[in-house]
């Protein structure tokens, strides 16, 4: 999941919000209307809107979108430096595709 909710960040990251339209206004992240997401917000719009994941069950999504989000926030405390982390709370957009990236090798190596 990962990995499909990176492509959600790789122009753009939204801060304040789960995702934005393009007035930059809140919508809910699976919105058609969402332009941009946040770093958690693109989890949730690739977990409820993939092709593959509108295939799975419910609770089985909410489990594997609770592991992308662990993942993510793990690689963020686990970065070098830790001014890393602070993308998560919307203070460092800008290092949110380099935290995917991150993110992405330790699932790769954990065999997630």
């Amino acid at each position: 999941m990962l990995f499909a909710a990176q492509k959600y960040i790789e122009k753009d990251v939204c801060i304040g919000f789960f995702a934005k339209n393009s007035d930059g206004i809140s919508v809910a992240p699976e919105s058609q209307n969402a332009t941009t997401w946040c770093a958690i917000g693109a989890i949730y719009k690739a977990v409820r809107c993939t092709p593959v994941a509108k295939q799975i069950h419910l609770d089985i999504r909410k489990k594997i979108r609770y592991t992308a989000i662990r993942v993510l926030n793990n690689a963020a405390f686990s970065l070098d430096h830790f001014e890393n982390a602070s993308c998560l709370n919307d203070q460092k957009p800008e290092l949110v595709p380099e935290l995917y990236s991150q993110a992405i090798e330790a699932a790769h190596d954990l065999g997630l």
